[in-house]
């Protein structure tokens, strides 16, 4: 009994202490000043590094191996795949109707009585 009562007192407590705001003093500012940013200046500097640096071709994505996916149970589904997932899809709205139906039906008997 007196762990409970323990528990409720810290739990009100810490409650008690994050809803509290923080200590306000005159003349001290409550957040810091913004950073002053020239838009243009900012542009021409990046512009100047992307102009700096030499120009790559862009990149072919690398074939992966098939013992690759094996191991970690890749492959990407396919057909199976599809499968599942309307199967899935079908129990979950039939389900719903279900649960929808029950709903009314409960709902059209508790205004009757």
């Amino acid at each position: 009994m007196k762990t409970k009562g323990f528990v409720a007192v810290v739990l009100a407590a810490s409650i008690l202490v994050g809803a509290y705001p923080g200590t306000a003093r005159a003349g001290e500012p409550t957040t810091r000043p913004a950073q002053s940013v020239d838009l243009r200046a900012a542009i021409d500097r990046a512009a100047t590094q992307l102009a700096a640096q030499p120009a790559t071709s862009p990149r072919k994505p690398h074939s992966s191996s098939n013992a690759g996916q094996a191991a970690y149970g890749g492959g990407g589904g396919g057909k199976g795949m599809l499968i599942v997932t309307l199967v899935t899809t079908v129990v979950g709205l039939g389900a719903t109707y279900y649960m929808l139906k029950e709903m009314q039906k409960q709902t059209n008997e508790a205004g009757q009585q």
